[in-house]
């Protein structure tokens, strides 16, 4: 049984907890790569912690790798529960590689089981991998596919896949996962081979031939990668070739090889099979004896693992063994327990075909309430939105018609609250500001003087010099304006406050209500500063005359970095140079 390799940056989107159970997941994802079998333990100790963190998306990913710790050491059944658990849990934003994990776990554990569903889900994680471009992990899932269709002896389909996996991790550089795609390639070519050479000799031994160099760079990159489950099985698949191609002494020489780094690996259910090819090997050279005590030893670590398919295998293995030494009631026997045991399986595969099928329609359903759910969520959210800026509409609406109120007093026309935000949201784009910031601060801007509704007429309107007391009470209109403004939950009448509150500031601190100075005064107050400024001057007022363009233009040159922002004026000027800003003539 093996993993295709592939998953390094699987698990980077989960978020890591702290204390022991951030260990523990650090632990198995490091293990995961070359030593696998420690993920078991260590999830185990895991799984009560993830369920008290309560973190759907951490608990997805510590069923996935202790499925994964259930199915390297072939309880099948257990990975099952636990990863169909996983698949269920890893739903919702920043989920999508922990799915495509589970789900790609899930149909390696189907293949283990024979069910022809394991397919299915191993081409959906495919394409989940390849919509999100991980390459790396795509890549995997090709050569699970490939080993999935090699254990349903389907070889020919399963080799252009184990080249294309090998060829994909090639390119990305992932010399441990090019050692396993080559493994799983050479293998599939063993089997190939020994599948051939009953009725087509020739054929079986070049199919065999083209099995070793590929187990041979592979055997030498787990030599160098130091992982001793690769070398396990190239080790191991080595041997199987070279004894069926004659060189007998050769082949239990990677046999030997093969068993120490299953041990090494702590590989018992791959033991249990190189013990299986031990038997086979003794079995074709005549020492029936010595095969049937290697099978007992077989069956012993089989059923030690939970491998109930291996199991049959070897069972079945033993039966022929015994037959060919004449002991035909004992291998009677044998075959009546291989025959109870294949009903067993195949019950409890149906067993599995009908709990699969049951969670796929409760997860179906689930995802449809889910989506029901996010539709409705949705509309409310619209209707929310519409109602909002319905609201925040009138509210705008009734705050201008205020302003426009206050500029009849003051100018007897309103276009100049329209003129000043349409030069400030010029201003404001020239400046960079994002579209959505500049059409905000066009009709923002309009409600920069809204204060002066407050300001006494004979105030507002006296055409002389104002007193140093009615000066004081003619500069309250900012604060004023922004009081009116305040605690709106709008973003439009925030900056419509920040405009009336910080407009009439001056870059040198000089300015009032607060005598902010630079780039403490916010870029929405500098901006409409000048535009304000540029219309007030060149209009008729009850205090002054309208200044010609060009006396406005060298006032705000003069008044930069005193008044004025100096970007804010390089802004205004490269306007008027442009032609995008022409004066208006007088109609004050």
């Amino acid at each position: 049984m093996q993993e295709s390799h592939g998953n390094a940056a699987r698990s980077q989107e989960t978020p890591l907890p702290a204390g022991h159970l951030q260990t523990l997941l650090q632990e198995a994802r490091a293990a995961r790569t070359a030593e696998v079998w420690r993920c078991l333990p260590l999830m185990e100790e895991a799984l009560p912690l993830a369920r008290q963190e309560g973190d759907p998306r951490l608990l997805a990913e510590v069923l996935t790798l202790l499925g994964l710790g259930h199915m390297m050491t072939g309880q099948l059944r257990a990975a099952l529960a636990l990863l169909n658990e996983a698949v269920e849990l890893a739903t919702g934003p920043g989920a999508a590689y922990l799915l495509a994990d589970a789900t790609l776990c899930l149909g390696k554990t189907l293949g283990e089981l024979g069910d022809p569903a394991a397919i299915d889900y191993q081409r959906e994680a495919q394409s989940q991998y390849a919509a999100m471009g991980a390459r790396l992990q795509e890549a995997d899932a090709v050569q699970a596919l490939g080993l999935t269709l090699h254990k349903r002896m389907e070889y020919e389909a399963a080799v252009p896949l184990h080249l294309r996996g090998v060829e994909m991790q090639r390119a990305l550089g992932q010399e441990r996962s090019v050692g396993y795609g080559l493994a799983y390639l050479g293998e599939t070519y063993a089997d190939l081979g020994m599948a051939t050479l009953d009725h087509d000799p020739e054929k079986g031994r070049t199919t065999l031939a083209q099995a070793v160099p590929l187990l041979t760079e592979a055997a030498e990159i787990a030599a160098r990668m130091n992982d001793a489950r690769l070398l396990r099985t190239a080790a191991a698949a080595l041997a199987q070739v070279e004894f069926d191609r004659g060189f007998e002494d050769v082949a239990e020489a990677w046999l030997k090889r093969s068993f120490e780094a299953a041990r090494t690996a702590q590989d018992r259910l791959g033991e249990a099979y190189l013990h299986k090819e031990q038997a086979r090997q003794q079995q074709r050279r005549g020492d029936l004896a010595g095969a049937l005590r290697t099978l007992h030893v077989a069956c012993a670590l089989m059923e030690a693992a939970g491998a109930q398919s291996g199991l049959v295998s070897v069972l079945r293995q033993t039966a022929g063994v015994q037959e060919q030494a004449g002991d035909l009631a004992l291998a009677l026997d044998t075959q009546r327990r291989t025959h109870t045991l294949e009903l067993a399986l195949r019950d409890e595969a149906n067993e599995t075909r009908f709990q699969l099928a049951r969670f796929r329609l409760e997860t179906q359903q689930h995802r449809a309430e889910a989506e029901k759910e996010r539709r409705r969520s949705e509309a409310l959210e619209d209707l929310v939105r519409q109602r909002t800026a319905q609201l925040e509409a009138s509210h705008f609406a009734l705050l201008e018609r205020l302003a426009v109120v206050a500029e009849f007093r003051d100018s007897e026309t309103a276009d100049h609250t329209r003129r000043v935000g349409t030069l400030a949201a010029l201003l404001a784009q020239r400046l960079g500001l994002p579209a959505s910031e500049v059409a905000m601060l066009q009709l923002a801007a309009r409600l920069h003087d809204i204060g002066k509704i407050a300001i006494p007429d004979e105030v507002l309107l006296k055409s002389g010099r104002l007193s140093p007391d009615e000066w004081a009470l003619m500069q309250t209109h900012a604060a004023r304006g922004a009081q009116m403004l305040a605690g709106r939950d709008s973003a439009l009448l925030t900056m419509a406050e920040e405009i009336a509150w910080t407009h009439h500031e001056r870059w040198d601190g000089s300015g009032y209500p607060r005598g902010l100075a630079g780039e403490a005064i916010p870029l929405v107050g500098r901006v409409v500063a000048l535009a304000d400024v540029y219309d007030a001057l060149g209009r008729v007022r009850p205090y002054k005359p309208a200044w010609s363009h060009v006396e406005v233009v060298q006032e705000i040159q003069r008044g930069a970095g005193l008044h004025f922002d100096p970007q804010v004026v390089a802004a205004f000027l490269t306007l008027l140079e442009e032609g995008q800003w022409l004066p208006e003539v007088s109609k004050d």
